[in-house]
């Protein structure tokens, strides 16, 4: 399991365990009991609590029993960290150490790059301002956006294209990354505004920019000033004509500005260059189904959505997507195990399970949505999805035959009295009234 805890920040770890968590739960569904052979962290906390909200579990953990059995149960990916961790404690300064920690940064293993760093910190008396850039970058991947915020302004007293680099680095802490409270779209901008002119003096930093000029689009953007957006991208685009990288992130994002700026077919060529420069990421794909989808070109989104899905199976929102389009296009057996793949990638979102139960329901599949409903958790739902589920459970109840239609009827009017809010049970009450029978003797 320990592997299944490398990746960039807690998001990405629970993404990933989600479906390590569900076969477990398949295969114990009755609970299970783990004994924990070796050092307990937050990672691993974390991996039981997405198990344990699916089946009844207990963990054992013996510290006398942990430090007796650590050698034995520590796999390959713990065993390189710790030699780093050891290496470490006879390096000399942060030039020897950048590289060891940017080898975790370029796989993404936040985690132990910050683990690293912060016994390095413990070591070293100060910091360099090319340290500090890549310090910053290892606790935004990591989610710990103030301490990154330190780190950056450190790094951009570097001068030069480092810190140039540094500037466009804070900037989106301000723009997106921060907590909602702290971000700032004004102090971004002019934070970007001076990486700018340190880079109109630099030779060879095209790309850097391009990602610049990217950067202050997304902050127009933010701003309601799309039009000046879109005019800083269509001037970077040049800059990285032979990045095919960069130029996908440019063209996407020109394609989504041009799409909510009333301009489809813009949207839809930059949207498509975005899929051919860079095929191999999936959010790219998934942008142009959304596109697609929004046109009512549900068989072609549903291509690209299926692109998507298989490039990832940590972002919820594709086979959501995937299951919108098969129902749009009248498959809701299909529609509904889409919605459940969503859903075991995000079980914290019952609204997913909820769509999969109303799409087996709409595929007569009766049995199945009511073991879906049952592992909802009502007590967290809105009053709408409150009604919504015991309506979908009173469908399911008919399809199994559990249910009579009498039965039916009269548990219809009773959700209504105890849901007068809720336009669908309202629509269901309308539509099971019995019609009104025309006076024969009426003129």
């Amino acid at each position: 399991m320990k592997s299944q805890l490398r990746f960039r920040n807690a998001w990405h770890v629970l993404g990933e365990l989600r479906p390590f968590a569900w076969r477990i739960t398949d295969l114990y569904p009755d609970g299970l009991s783990v004994a924990v052979r070796g050092e307990l962290n937050d990672a691993d906390s974390a991996a039981f609590a997405v198990i344990g909200k699916h089946a009844p579990l207990v963990v054992e953990w013996s510290p006398k029993r942990a430090v007796t059995l650590r050698g034995e149960y520590r796999d390959a990916a713990t065993e390189s960290v710790d030699a780093d961790r050891r290496w470490l404690e006879t390096a000399v300064d942060w030039e020897e150490v950048q590289p060891v920690i940017g080898r975790y940064l370029a796989c993404g293993d936040s985690w132990s790059a910050v683990w690293l760093i912060e016994a390095a910190l413990s070591r070293f008396t100060s910091v360099t301002e090319d340290a500090a850039d890549m310090i910053g970058l290892a606790y935004q991947m990591a989610g710990r956006t103030e301490t990154s915020e330190t780190y950056r302004k450190i790094a951009t007293m570097a001068g030069g294209l480092r810190g140039a680099r540094a500037y466009t680095g804070l900037a989106m802490l301000f723009a997106r990354q921060h907590p909602p409270a702290l971000r700032s779209m004004s102090y971004a901008a002019g934070l970007l505004e001076i990486g700018w002119s340190n880079l109109a003096e630099l030779p060879a930093a095209d790309l850097d920019r391009a990602l610049n000029r990217n950067a202050m689009a997304y902050v127009l953007m933010r701003s309601q000033r799309k039009p000046e957006a879109i005019a800083l991208l269509v001037d970077a685009l040049p800059l990285v004509e032979g990045d095919p990288l960069a130029s996908a992130i440019l063209h996407n994002n020109l394609g989504r500005l041009y799409s909510v700026s009333g301009e489809p077919q813009k949207a839809e060529f930059h949207l498509g260059c975005a899929t051919r420069l860079d095929p191999l990421l999936p959010e790219h794909h998934l942008d142009l189904a959304h596109f697609l989808a929004r046109a009512g070109r549900h068989s072609e989104a549903l291509a690209a959505a299926r692109r998507a899905e298989k490039l990832t199976a940590s972002i919820p929102a594709v086979p959501a997507l995937v299951g919108y389009l098969h129902s749009s296009l009248g498959k809701p057996s299909q529609a509904a195990a889409a919605y459940e793949r969503a859903h075991r990638i995000d079980p914290d979102d019952d609204g997913y399970l909820i769509a999969a139960a109303r799409e087996a329901c709409d595929a007569g599949k009766g049995r199945t949505a009511s073991r879906w409903l049952s592992r909802v958790d009502f007590e967290d739902l809105t009053p709408a999805q409150q009604a919504e589920v015991e309506l979908l459970q009173l469908w399911a109840g008919t399809l199994t035959g559990d249910v009579s239609p009498t039965a039916a009827g009269q548990a219809l009017v009773l959700l209504g009295k105890r849901y007068p809010d809720s336009d669908l049970i309202r629509q269901n009450l309308e539509a099971s009234a019995p019609e009104p029978v025309e006076d024969p003797l009426r003129p």
